[in-house]
């Protein structure tokens, strides 16, 4: 990650995926099928050839080697515009292990070239309101500018500036060094990152893939400014490019904005690059790591297999979803439901284009059940090589499968991510079209074939990171399109309110069913009991099992799943449109019928006290439960969502039975659905599946509002395991219905960029000739009767203090100085393009108008949020930073 791009409080777990993410596919297949749709450009003089391609899409190598990738998708006005440069960490030659290619991404991402400065580069992307990120994997570094149909021009504009004429500012390439050694400090102390660092490490001993991306800090030390600019040179050329544009464009018209740009750009003749071979494994392995920070044992098996272009892969893909994914399958049955063994464990298949990959295991779990665990994962690979899966077992995996395609298509990002892997892994744009097809011919008898010729112990690595000791550790609404409709409001007669919105952009339905419920609404002695009842939700009713639910859902290609926030509780189907009805009946009866089986209880009681001694393994969550037990006196918003171990374990039937009824029924419940249906008929459909639904009023608690409990400044420090400091400067907030709500989101742009990294606290400490930080973002935290305003970084213990400082003094400005309108028209566009992304999917455009509805700010709320964000006046954003910042509360964590 650079220093323009993550979103706020999802980075350590968006790292981790981008390392082990991968699925399997076929060999490149001809495209001779596909008909090209346009000429205008075949005769071109910077255009080689036009690469057949579908009406909504326009595929071009231009004569420099170029690649432009463009699809038009206009199911809402997201744009997405990414280049993908074919180099990653297994390039680096000479700086092997160095982590040269994410060094050079930070520098690259956002820098200066002849045309801005990076101070005029990253105006231009906050002006379009861009949403602006960049990341390095093991074969290749992607930037891309997620914006609408409006901007599209101007991102393009910037992101081929950079990577084709970056300048190497001195003091850029100098600031990013100490960033990049906090990166470090990050990944040392995330025990999800270091399982996977040494599990490469022990699998591959020649291929570079053993390597971290980030590289090993040793090494890093080394590199210099000619090594960055010598790697520039050899990897960031024309030939070397991919350009990916998805979302509400004209393809043509992108085209020619990419040949305005670059299309003169002359080719480079460089040498083949030939990656080492990797010697076939004779004999198992195994690594262990304790971390101080882990609460839990995670342990990774992993298994040598093939790569992207072996057939093999396909059944390796079906048997990862039988062996390992969702309730109904293998490991989790064997150890999870009969043995109780782990607090989770899955199965993955991991087939690069560069290398052999891994199917892999991978466990959290109590110290003490390691042994016993690993050797009943044994015992299950030994089951699927003697015997064939069942009939039912291979059509879930499938459906899943084809599922999990459709899904991983629907946003703009996703689409154009595709469309550039594809190219660069296989040749052909299409190939993750073909994988579905190529999946469904997979035979029970493939599945034993491949579980027996590559789930051998001599081709077995096993990772394990523990905590000190062995044991536990107890210490601590997009746009509408065409085929888009406004959402329709019904009151059933019951009192339920169903949301329905036709987008046929997908064959894709999503349901979202809302109560009001979560913290806010628990008995002071019996936290924790909202999120236990919901996690019971789905696992088990009065027609169904824990298993029939299960099976019915992962055997359509379906998601179910339950959970419990703050102020609500929520359930969450999505189907392919062929499916709805099966799926509102499993809703309609986990919603209405569910009956908390005595087994299922205990099973939930044992993964929650695991799960909450893990709670601070991760600074960001160690951060803000310091913050919340300081700031909130009495409110339920100062406790966790998973409750304490004491409150877990006294849990009863009876607690659970009585907060459910308690929320859920009919007056209280709102159903969204979205996607590809008949409104009347799916209106037809939910009356006749909650008709017996209980009905009954709320009994809501009486809270006082916190969101002014900071009276004077304050500091609370204390000490824990990790290498790093952690910063949380707390100021007053306000509930979701105050007016001055838009305005603090205005000035939360102004500040820290509203979810990607910019502004005034960014620029201070990462900008210009600033590396005092690798992250920074500052949130305001909105609930129905209480809220704050906060500020997180971490920093190294020699640049706590000046850090501190800064914050404090751009907090300050903010109560004195009055924005610009140009500043503040960049703001307002970055609030709505921001808001617009996250509005993407059905899913998220039902969810947000299920909650909504529920908590009282109507379901239209998302629709009106341009208008109410274009109303925001300097004079408004000024008001808002004075009452709300007076006085500050911290909260920091020291290494002890």
């Amino acid at each position: 990650m650079n220093k323009k791009g993550f979103k706020a409080l999802i980075w350590l777990a968006a790292c981790l995926a981008m390392l082990t993410a991968g699925h399997g596919a076929a060999a490149a297949a001809s495209t001779s099928a596909y008909k090209p749709m346009s000429t205008r450009f075949s005769e071109n003089e910077t255009v080689d050839r036009i690469i057949p391609s579908e009406p909504q899409d326009l595929f071009v190598v231009l004569k420099n080697g170029l690649t432009v990738l463009v699809r038009e998708s206009r199911a809402s006005r997201a744009v997405s515009c990414q280049v993908l440069v074919k180099t990653g960490s297994i390039f680096e030659g000479s700086r092997m292990g160095g982590g040269l290619s994410h060094y050079l991404e930070h520098v690259v991402s956002g820098g200066t070239t002849s045309a801005y400065t990076e101070a005029e580069i990253a105006e231009k992307i906050q002006a379009i309101g861009g949403a602006s990120n960049a990341y390095t994997t093991y074969d290749r570094t992607v930037y891309f500018v997620n914006t609408t149909g409006d901007h599209y021009r101007t991102a393009l504009e910037l992101l081929l500036a950079y990577v084709t004429d970056c300048r190497f500012d001195e003091t850029e390439y100098q600031r990013e060094k100490p960033v990049i050694i906090q990166e470090f400090q990050m990944g040392e102390n995330d025990p999800g990152r270091q399982l996977w660092q040494s599990f490469a490490a022990a699998a591959y001993r020649q291929h570079p893939v053993r390597y971290p991306v980030i590289g090993n800090r040793d090494v890093f030390l080394t590199m210099d400014k000619d090594d960055l600019m010598a790697h520039y040179r050899r990897w960031y050329t024309p030939e070397n490019m991919i350009i990916a544009v998805a979302g509400d464009v004209d393809k043509e018209a992108v085209l020619s904005a990419v040949l305005e740009s670059v299309g003169a750009l002359k080719r480079t003749e460089n040498p083949a690059y030939v990656l080492p071979w990797e010697p076939r494994q004779l004999a198992p392995r195994s690594v262990e790591k304790t971390m101080a920070s882990a609460r839990l044992t995670r342990a990774l098996l992993g298994f040598r297999t093939v790569r992207l272009s072996d057939p093999d892969l396909y059944a390796l893909d079906v048997l990862a979803v039988v062996m390992g994914r969702g309730r109904t399958s293998m490991l989790y049955r064997t150890l999870k439901d009969e043995r109780r063994l782990v607090l989770s464990v899955s199965a993955g298949s991991w087939t690069p284009d560069f290398v052999e990959g891994q199917f892999t295991v991978s466990m959290n779990l109590a110290p003490e059940n390691r042994e016993e665990a690993l050797e009943a994962v044994w015992e299950v690979i030994e089951t699927v090589k003697k015997k064939s899966i069942s009939k039912d077992a291979l059509t879930r995996a499938k459906n899943r499968l084809s599922a999990d395609h459709i899904f991983g298509s629907e946003s703009v990002q996703d689409q154009a991510s595709r469309l550039a892997f594809d190219w660069t892994a296989t040749g052909d744009p299409y190939f993750s079209d073909k994988y579905v097809e190529r999946t469904g011919r997979v035979t029970r008898e493939d599945v034993r074939r491949v579980a027996r010729k590559y789930l051998q112990r001599d081709n077995a690595t096993l990772a394990v990171v523990t905590p000190p000791g062995g044991i536990s550790n107890d210490s601590a609404v997009s746009a509408a399109a065409a085929a888009q409709t406004e959402i329709q409001k019904e009151v059933l007669p019951n009192g339920m309110t169903l949301l329905l919105k036709k987008v046929g952009a997908a064959p894709i339905v999503s349901f979202e069913f809302v109560v009001q419920g979560g913290l806010r609404f628990e008995p002071p002695d019996k936290t924790g009991v909202s999120n236990f009842m919901a996690g019971l939700l789905t696992k088990g009713t009065t027609r169904r099992s824990k298993m029939d639910i299960a099976e019915t859902m992962e055997g359509i290609g379906g998601s179910i799943g339950a959970r419990s926030g703050k102020n609500t509780v929520g359930i969450s189907v999505s189907v392919l449109k062929e499916h709805v009805d099966i799926a509102l009946d499993v809703l309609a009866d986990v919603a209405m019928n569910p009956v908390f089986p005595d087994e299922e209880i205990e099973k939930q009681r044992e993964d929650t006290i695991l799960a909450i001694k893990r709670l601070d393994e991760q600074w960001t969550t160690e951060i803000t439960r310091l913050f919340n037990r300081h700031y909130y006196r009495e409110h339920p918003y100062r406790n966790d969502r998973l409750g304490t171990q004491g409150t877990v374990q006294a849990m009863t039937r009876e607690d659970i039975r009585r907060f459910y009824e308690h929320i859920m029924m009919a007056d209280n419940a709102v159903l969204a659905v979205f996607g590809d249906i008949d409104a009347d008929a799916m209106a037809s459909r939910v009356r006749k599946a909650f008709k017996g639904f209980r009905t009954g009023t709320l009994e809501k608690p009486v809270i006082e509002a916190e969101t002014a409990n900071i009276k004077e400044e304050n500091i609370i420090v204390t000490f824990n395991e990790k290498t790093s400091a952690a910063i949380l400067v707390g100021y007053n907030g306000m509930t979701l219905y105050d007016p001055d709500k838009p305005a603090v989101d205005v000035l939360d742009a102004v500040i820290s960029g509203i979810g990607y990294p910019s502004g005034w606290l960014h620029e201070a400490l990462r900008g210009g000739e600033k590396s005092l930080v690798y992250f920074v973002h500052a949130y305001p935290v909105f609930g129905m009767d209480g809220g704050y305003f906060g500020v997180m970084t971490q920093t190294t213990l020699e640049n706590y203090e000046e850090v501190l400082d800064i914050i404090l003094d751009r907090m300050a400005l903010a109560q004195r100085k009055e924005i610009g309108a140009e500043a503040l028209d960049r703001a307002k566009n970055m609030c709505i393009t921001v808001h617009e992304l996250g509005l993407e999917t059905i899913a998220e455009q039902a969810s947000a108008a299920a909650l909504n509805e529920s908590i009282g700010l109507g379901f239209d709320f998302d629709k009106t949020y341009p208008e109410r964000i274009q109303r925001v006046t300097s004079a408004d954003v000024l008001r808002a930073a004075r009452r709300l910042f007076a006085q500050h509360l911290i909260v920091v964590t020291k290494p002890g």
